[in-house]
């Protein structure tokens, strides 16, 4: 990989990008309303200084399906900015997913060039190992001793003031955007370790710990659920390829039970530090599972406002069945209450969001899109070559981000579309 880095400075560029993925709270500098991430540096020093180059060799053009599907999609977002209620806004969004797909361009352009799976593997497993080990201080900082967020960076929605535990936010914007994320590096190791012919390495399995256990502590109910989905397929795809090799699937089980037993170590010992800490003297282990199950204790916080949006979505596209209402105008149009920071409030479902402002035509491209990234990634790994397990670990993700879309929405999220152009970097042919 140095050696790579010596020769070509974009390699470092691409590498750089993935790895910083999960940083999009911490660090991070709020300008006129708009967030500047360190991502968001290394894409305007893509399109400064790559961009170019690639133009100039037609590179940027659309070169396969997904390009063009992505390239539909957006073109008919900015139709729909035409009879957005708040053209401004409409426009700003698009303005918006137009400067993350210079990320997808950076992912898909870059690593098609160096495609690389393992240094892949190493650049999520080391970021997400990092940034999982910040997320338990985070947990046992605020729960146990009450460290401010000065200390913790924690926002003050996810303090343990809320649920009696904090939960774990890490660098990410809040625990079910970095729940997703993690989908990643817990892909990576838990293919490598069952499809392995020999025992996992020692850091592998410690990583693996680590990372369920911020994972868990995220208590995200969709990134629970996505998670569920994605290891029933990843089992099902293992048969069908014939690696479901008994004693590698019983020793990744005790991997992944020991993680989480890791996470509710955790969360009982909140009794011995700080016992008082639940709301309404409830247990914190108690609590916990309520918030994780969505059980009536907890659902007035989380689950009912977004059933509320969920049912306040489908009415207006009942309104607005043709064309829907444009992009970024469901927080214009909406009864729902805004948010404290008045911002426009979102679905939190990308599917219905996007029937609701874009109507049928915007929802089928949007489908389109779909397809053709899960119909190359299952192409791929019908291969009997080693690309068909990258394929086959990028299945897992994107099965684990499509359960998790019913649950948020914002159409410009960064790591969506990096986790495209991963799929779109895929070589066609056998290497």
């Amino acid at each position: 990989m140095l050696q790579t880095y010596l020769k070509d400075w974009r390699y470092l560029l691409a590498s750089l990008f993935l790895f910083l993925l999960p940083f999009e709270r911490i660090p991070s500098h709020d300008v006129k309303g708009i967030t500047i991430r360190l991502t968001s540096i290394l894409i305007v020093l893509f399109a400064i200084t790559v961009a170019p180059q690639l133009f100039l060799k037609k590179e940027l053009t659309p070169r396969s399906k997904i390009d063009w599907a992505i390239l539909a999609f957006y073109f008919w977002g900015w139709v729909s900015v035409l009879y957005a209620a708040n053209r401004h806004h409409a426009a700003l969004v698009m303005l918006l997913w137009g400067f993350v797909l210079i990320g997808y361009l950076l992912v898909s352009r870059l690593w098609r060039q160096f495609f690389n799976p393992q240094a892949i593997k190493q650049l999520f497993v080391a970021t997400g190992v990092i940034t999982a080990l910040f997320g338990l201080y985070q947990f046992v900082a605020n729960t146990y001793f009450g460290a401010s967020s000065t200390w913790t960076l924690l926002s003050p929605n996810y303090e343990r003031s809320i649920l009696g535990f904090a939960r774990v936010q890490s660098v990410g914007v809040e625990p079910l955007y970095y729940g997703a994320f993690l989908f990643l590096p817990i892909a990576f190791l838990l293919v490598d370790m069952v499809r392995s012919k020999k025992m996992p390495r020692t850091g592998e399995a410690l990583s693996l710990i680590i990372i369920i256990a911020a994972f868990v502590l995220t208590v995200s109910r969709g990134a629970y659920l996505g998670f569920i989905g994605a290891i029933i397929v990843l089992i099902i795809a293992l048969a069908a390829k014939r690696a479901l090799v008994a004693k590698q699937l019983a020793v990744t089980v005790v991997v992944l039970l020991l993680g989480f037993g890791l996470s509710q170590a955790l969360v009982f010992a909140t009794r011995y530090f700080n016992p008082a800490t639940s709301p309404g003297g409830v247990k914190t282990e108690d609590q916990f599972v309520d918030h994780a199950i969505a059980s009536q204790a907890t659902a007035n916080s989380s689950l009912n406002p977004r059933l509320e949006a969920m049912q306040d979505a489908f009415s207006i596209y009942k309104k607005h069945p043709i064309l829907g209402v444009g992009i970024g105008n469901y927080g214009v149009v909406t009864t729902v209450q805004k948010t404290a920071q008045n911002q426009y409030p979102i679905v939190n479902n990308q599917y219905l969001e996007t029937l609701t402002e874009l109507g049928p035509v915007g929802a089928l491209l949007f489908l389109v899109m779909l397809v053709f990234v899960m119909a190359k990634l299952i192409t791929v790994a019908l291969r009997k070559d080693e690309m068909s397990w990258y394929a086959v670990t990028l299945i897992f993700v994107a099965l684990g981000i499509g359960v998790q879309w019913n649950f948020f929405s914002t159409i410009y999220i960064l790591l969506i579309w990096v986790f495209i152009g991963l799929v779109d970097a895929i070589p066609e042919s056998k290497q």
